[in-house]
């Protein structure tokens, strides 16, 4: 889920309305306006090897939500100019597709539009089981994703939805799915919870397995850890020698964006919190070397790393079961693993740990 931004609230209007005068009586000529409203693309950013900038990263959501409000504007109005053509139920959908997308590219102000077009689909008659499931399952996560913009606690957001989609849709297989995606973000014993209720609701034995996975990530939250190994620059690596200064290990990847994204804030807290005693530890779960190392020249990290994935030495994240990459783990000054999903409320949790006395929590 990407995290949208307020400021484009003032950016994006609300554009095409009013549109159904415009079509023609005709509903075959007005079905053809339709047609090429969906046909218009927006062209990819033409950046010649180079990263885009912000500006020219917004224009582009900018020129992307303009066309996705022109389609949803103009499906809309077919609709209800022709309510009950055969199109009219397929329009609906096509506005609705154009909807969310702009939305998600930043067009909040017609959030509003988005819910009502839902709820006109949702009480329409004829949709299937599947096409209702799938329709409520989109809402919820766009709701999390909107609570994340706005800076709330995007994970609670979303299991409210899930709970709720629980009770509209018994037995739905999606839902353990959905409540797995939560445990494998979750830490300690809301984690072991969620995974023993999909251990015992779910009929998919792979699920199954992830489960017990997860109960045994949990079960190791409060006792010792103990990481080794001989990082990329031939350093040998022992947690057993931090005793009595603060662990931060970074399971991550050069090709996940979520990773990429959080070595501004490491990098924050390595320079922050280095002298109160915070040490940092990368785990890479690349399969490619070659692409950690070009990484690493292109920017150095100052803290070492581990390619997990060598074949002369055990996988640290298959051994400890992590599932999702970035996993942010941190191990108190005694040893103890305290967190396995740090990346919420980062910053707080490394100054609680450093806060607290060897031997004393």
């Amino acid at each position: 889920m990407m995290r949208a931004s307020l400021t484009l609230l003032s950016l994006i209007l609300p554009l095409y309305t009013g549109l159904a005068e415009t079509l023609p009586d005709n509903p075959d000529e007005a079905w053809e306006i339709v047609q090429k409203a969906i046909a218009v693309n927006v062209p990819p950013l033409q950046l010649q090897g180079r990263l885009p900038t912000k500006a020219e990263m917004q224009a582009h959501r900018n020129a992307k939500a303009e066309a996705a409000l022109h389609c949803a504007d103009i499906a809309g109005d077919f609709a209800r100019k022709f309510p009950d053509h055969p199109r009219a139920v397929e329009s609906r959908k096509i506005c609705h597709t154009g909807l969310s997308a702009a939305v998600r590219d930043g067009a909040l102000k017609r959030l509003p539009d988005l819910e009502r077009v839902e709820r006109e689909i949702l009480s329409k008659s004829g949709l299937s089981p599947d096409q209702r499931f799938q329709l409520r399952a989109a809402s919820v996560e766009r709701a999390a994703a909107l609570a994340q913009s706005k800076g709330e606690d995007m994970l609670a957001a979303y299991e409210a939805g899930v709970r709720q989609l629980q009770g509209e849709f018994p037995g739905r297989p999606e839902i353990a799915q959905m409540l797995y995606a939560i445990a494998v973000r979750s830490s300690g014993e809301k984690a072991r919870a969620l995974a023993d209720e999909i251990r015992r609701t779910t009929n998919s034995p792979e699920l199954k397995t992830d489960a017990n996975k997860l109960i045994a990530r949990a079960k190791r939250v409060g006792g010792p850890l103990r990481l080794r190994f001989t990082s990329v620059e031939g350093q040998k690596v022992d947690t057993a020698s931090f005793l009595g200064k603060v662990v931060l290990v970074n399971f991550w990847a050069t090709w996940s964006a979520p990773s990429i994204s959080q070595i501004p804030r490491l990098t924050r807290l390595h320079e922050d919190f280095e002298d109160r005693g915070l040490v940092l530890l990368g785990i890479s779960t690349d399969h490619d070397r070659n692409a950690l190392n070009a990484f690493l020249n292109h920017k150095p990290l100052p803290w070492p790393q581990c390619f997990d994935n060598d074949p002369n030495s055990a996988s640290l994240s298959q051994t400890f079961g992590v599932e999702a990459i970035p996993a942010i783990w941190l191990i108190d000054r005694q040893g103890r693993l305290r967190f396995t999903n740090a990346a919420l409320h980062l910053e707080d949790s490394v100054q609680t740990l450093l806060s607290e006395e060897a031997g004393k929590p």
